[in-house]
Parts: C-alpha cells; sequence; structure tokens
C-alpha cells in the first residue's frame, strides 16, 4: 500500500509492533496505553518534524509487541482496533473506518430486508448493536475513540460517496427510542420451574435458567424439581 501510495504522494511502511506495546497473550493481547501512547506520539511527532514533503504514514493493522519485542496479535478486528488506538493516541480530529458496508445498519439485511443506514449513533449505542450481534465495528475498537471522545465514521471502501455512520457522543435531534435490532445465533433458552409441593402455596417456585449454545435442552420430564435459582449467561461472537 505504501509503495502504491507512493507514485502519487509520499508514503511510508510503519510496523504498528514499534508503536503498539501487549502484554504476552499472544492471540488476544491487552494493549498497554501508556506506553503505546508515548511510542506513537514520539514517532509521529519526529515524522511530521521532516523538513521533506510530509509522507503519508501506512501502518500495519492487527500486531502489536510486547515491551521485549515479542509480536503479539490484538484480536478481532485489529486493524479497526490499530487505527482507534493511534487516532486516540495522536488527538485526531476523526477517526475513520473503511469497511465493505455502507454503516451501521438498522438491523442484518439478511434478516430483514428494509435495514437501512443509521447516519448518526452515539457511542453507546454502537457498543451495544456491536456487542450483541451486529459484525460492522467491534466493541474493543470503540473504547479508545470513547475515551478520548473522538467521533469515528463508518465508510464504505467501494462506495465511498456513501455519507456512512457517524458515532459519537452527541445524540441526533428527533432521536427515536430504538436505533436498531441485532441478535447472537446459537443460543438456547431454558426455564425450569418447581412442581408445587402445595395447592394451596400463594408464592411462585423459584426457577433456574440457562443460557447455552449448544441448543439441545434437556427434556424437563428428566429434571427434578428446583429450589434455588441459578443464572448463567453464555454467548458467542
Amino acid at each position: 500500500m505504501a509503495a502504491h501510495l507512493a507514485r502519487v504522494h509520499p508514503a511510508r511502511f510503519v510496523d504498528a509492533r514499534q508503536l503498539v506495546i501487549t502484554d504476552n497473550q499472544f492471540t488476544n493481547a491487552n494493549v498497554i496505553f501508556s506506553k503505546t501512547n508515548r511510542a506513537a506520539r514520539r514517532y509521529f511527532t519526529e515524522m511530521f518534524q521532516l523538513r521533506c514533503r510530509r509522507p503519508i504514514p501506512v501502518v500495519t493493522g492487527f500486531i502489536g509487541s510486547t515491551s521485549d519485542g515479542q509480536t503479539t496479535t490484538i484480536g478481532r478486528n485489529g486493524s479497526d482496533y490499530t487505527a482507534a488506538i493511534l487516532g486516540a493516541a495522536l488527538g485526531a480530529s476523526v477517526i475513520e473506518i473503511w469497511t465493505d458496508v455502507d454503516g451501521v445498519l438498522s438491523a442484518d439485511p439478511k434478516a430483514v430486508a428494509p435495514a437501512f443506514v443509521l447516519p448518526q449513533i452515539t457511542y453507546e449505542e454502537a457498543m451495544e448493536l456491536s456487542y450483541f450481534g451486529a459484525k460492522v465495528l467491534h466493541p474493543a475498537a470503540i473504547a479508545p475513540a470513547v475515551a478520548r471522545r473522538i467521533p469515528l465514521l463508518i465508510k464504505n471502501t467501494f462506495h465511498p460517496e456513501a455519507p456512512g455512520t457517524l458515532i459519537s457522543g452527541d445524540r441526533s435531534e428527533g432521536d427515536q427510542l430504538a436505533k436498531g435490532i441485532s441478535s447472537i445465533a446459537g443460543l438456547t433458552l431454558l426455564t425450569i420451574r418447581a412442581a408445587s409441593t402445595s395447592s394451596s402455596s400463594p408464592k411462585p417456585h423459584p426457577s433456574t435458567r440457562f443460557v447455552s449454545p449448544s441448543a439441545r435442552p434437556t427434556p424437563l420430564w428428566r429434571l427434578r424439581p428446583c429450589v434455588t435459582n441459578f443464572g448463567s449467561n453464555s454467548r458467542t461472537i
């Protein structure tokens, strides 16, 4: 990418391992923001002080390194996360995420045909939609922007003229109560209620709920009456 851009404007390849410092959880490393922010600010300050024409930095996404130089990866949607990390470290006016859809949709278009692009949503709404199934942006990628109150703009690489979705701390005028609908497939909710031992008892018996991705609930007739409450929430992304 840097070589391609250099045909029309000076560009520089930047290895994110010089900037994004993490712990040693190698497939889902946690970013050490204090060290990352210092490294990013120092690197780009030196770059932008060059007297020659300022190059466009092209930074690798998804990877970082430990303090002793071992390569790590920062998990799902790591490239978007890298952009948010560096944008927050440098105090950017906006963080743009370019993807393959026109923005954040009101629902999954495969399930809801008339789903439409949301022109503006709040950080909280974006994180809720993302956490519960929307795949445009991972919640982790939103967190650095929220910490610095930097807007995120979701745009379509293949349809750049589309306005996209602006994610910020501001609510638009006339906000509707519900912005979108998201879902997580492969979950089963099983509620087990105890059989009453007294027909005159006015109080409902406790129930036990299991949420499981296995989708194979045990038939009720195999279960003994329950006398305690137990809640378990299990989800897959």
